[in-house]
């Protein structure tokens, strides 16, 4: 039987990056500092909001979807019945 307060499988969410990762993103950084361009920092500072609402919007997806499936697991496991009728509706709009 699953056990529903495991969460092991953050433990492979939060993995640290790699030195080279580390080392890259630190190039760029200093690219960044040493940019006199405001505009060019203006079109790069929206890119990155876009691009941190679209990782957002799909990682929160993907939770939403794991959370339902471990539901859907334990709900097997346990010979859970789903309700019926207008209550189905209410659980599973």
């Amino acid at each position: 039987m699953t056990d529903p307060t495991d969460l092991s499988f953050l433990d492979a969410l939060v993995l640290r990056p790699t030195l080279e990762e580390e080392l890259n993103i630190e190039k760029r950084v200093l690219e960044i500092k040493a940019t006199n361009n405001l505009e060019d920092l203006r079109s790069y500072a929206i890119a990155l909001q876009r691009q941190n609402l679209n990782q957002s919007h799909f990682i929160s997806t993907c939770l939403e979807q794991i959370a339902k499936l471990q539901a859907r697991i334990i709900c097997e496991e346990n010979k859970v019945v789903q309700p019926k009728g207008l209550l189905r509706r209410f659980f599973n709009p």
